[in-house]
């Protein structure tokens, strides 16, 4: 290289330097609208799509010491459901209700939060949820816990019109389900003061399976008796999930969130739920109808 540079070979430098400075802003701007683009399309996607898009999630699990009567059995569990006045989430519970119809299973869990109670003047909504489980055919029954929606929307006026419909509403309490002379039993923690020594079980429940069902996941851990298995919803599984960082929010202490977890030597299945709270958005967590299968498993 010539020194001192001749004006040629300055110029020459200028004009590369522009051409490199004016190829990085095409890049920053193509890269910024493809990224503007994904964002717009993500949210209009979360916003009019997702949250009516209604999965069937299924799972299989074996349960130690379940009588051979019950291997197989089906049990589809709802959660969530956050009704409001709305055409959308009164067609999507229609929706889930003829989903788990057409799953046939033998009973089902349902986990609390049927009505949205943040926003006031969805009481009303309590007959259409209750005109639309009464549709449901499980063979061995239909059990519920109740949330914190549903304590805020009224649990005098909704467990009535659950039990009316057939509905067993386990607060503090348990059912039996029997096959001949094989039996497993269903309860079911309070809303509000559950009783963790399980105290209201029988005597009898002791020798026989015990599936726990609770609005909240970390509930399921503080009982002195482990459940076989414990279901629980509440969580929304986040409702809105981001690539590579998840669940921004975390309604679990333990972070438990969503799926089969197992804490503390337990088993906990957490349903993402089928409504929305407050704002009607789900991201990468659909709306979910779950059929657990139960295989027996020898001790």
């Amino acid at each position: 290289m010539k020194w001192p540079p001749n004006s040629k070979d300055k110029t020459g430098q200028e004009s590369a330097v522009r051409n490199r400075r004016f190829h990085m802003r095409r890049w920053i701007l193509l890269l910024s609208a493809v990224l503007f683009l994904w964002i717009a399309g993500s949210t209009l996607h979360a916003v009019f799509v997702e949250p009516d898009m209604l999965m069937t999630v299924r799972e299989t699990i074996a349960v130690p010491g379940l009588p051979e009567t019950f291997d197989g059995f089906r049990i589809a569990v709802l959660s969530d459901f956050h009704l409001t006045s709305g055409k959308k989430d009164r067609a999507l519970l229609r929706r889930a209700i003829d989903r788990t119809n057409e799953l046939s299973p033998d009973a089902v869990f349902l986990l609390g939060d049927f009505v949205e109670g943040n926003i006031p003047g969805y009481r009303g909504e309590i007959g259409t949820m209750a005109e639309e489980l009464a549709r449901l055919r499980p063979r061995d029954g239909i059990f519920a816990v109740l949330g914190n929606h549903d304590r805020k929307i009224g649990i005098g006026k909704l467990v009535p019109a659950l039990e009316h419909v057939g509905v067993h509403v386990l607060e503090n309490s348990a059912c039996p389900v029997r096959r001949g002379d094989a039996v497993f039993f269903v309860a079911g923690l309070a809303e509000r003061n559950p009783d963790y020594r399980l105290n209201f079980l029988p005597a009898t429940a002791s020798a026989s399976p015990l599936f726990l069902l609770s609005h909240y996941p970390d509930r399921t851990l503080q009982v002195k008796r482990p459940a076989d298995l414990s279901f629980a919803g509440h969580t929304h599984g986040g409702q809105i999930a981001f690539p590579v960082t998840g669940a921004p929010l975390v309604y679990s202490k333990h972070g438990l969130l969503r799926g089969l977890e197992k804490r503390r030597g337990r088993r906990i299945f957490i349903t993402s739920g089928i409504g929305t709270s407050l704002l009607r958005i789900r991201n990468r967590v659909p709306p979910e109808v779950v059929l657990v299968t139960l295989r027996a498993e020898s001790l």
